[in-house]
């Protein structure tokens, strides 16, 4: 038996598999950077499109309960106020009115209900009440760096509200 065992990889060899693992890693890394591209963009669209349901459920709920409201037919405004009285029949006697205010601090939609005020919607960039008539409509966008999202919808308060 002639011959030495072989131990370890040839230069050759070497080379061969460097290049094929410079062709594949730029692939990998490539790959990698745009999952996480697209999962933070995912995940900011999320987060816009939350704040804006949000609000929209406080708004539709809140709206629905109007009387009154501090609204000027056809005049766009950024905030706005809703006036009702508790009617429901397990409402605590003399429940009284209520009024809900929302306004624009920053980029905090704030609602203040009956003197507590609160936060209803983060990283609103724009928000917009028109009365037409008895519809009010909303108009809300919210931003998340650099994406953008809106929606506009009418809300039709109580049958008996009395907006003139």
């Amino acid at each position: 038996m002639s011959g030495r065992a072989q131990h370890g990889f040839t230069l050759i060899e070497l080379l061969v598999a460097a290049a094929i693992g410079g062709l594949i890693l730029p692939v990998i890394v490539t790959s990698i950077f745009q999952m996480t591209r697209i999962t933070a963009r995912a995940n900011k669209d999320f987060v816009v499109q939350l704040d804006i349901d949000t609000a929209s459920s406080y708004f539709s709920r809140d709206l629905t309960q109007a009387k009154t409201t501090d609204l000027i037919d056809g005049v766009p405004a950024n905030s706005m106020r809703v006036d009702w009285v508790d009617e429901t029949g397990w409402a605590p006697e003399g429940a009284g009115s209520h009024f809900i205010e929302y306004t624009l601090s920053g980029t905090n939609l704030l609602r203040n209900y009956d003197g507590a005020t609160s936060i209803a919607a983060r990283r609103v960039a724009d928000i917009t009440f028109t009365r037409s008539g008895k519809f009010i409509t909303v108009t809300i966008k919210s931003t998340l760096g650099g994406l953008e999202r809106s929606l506009s919808y009418f809300v039709t308060p109580r049958a008996d509200a009395a907006f003139q």
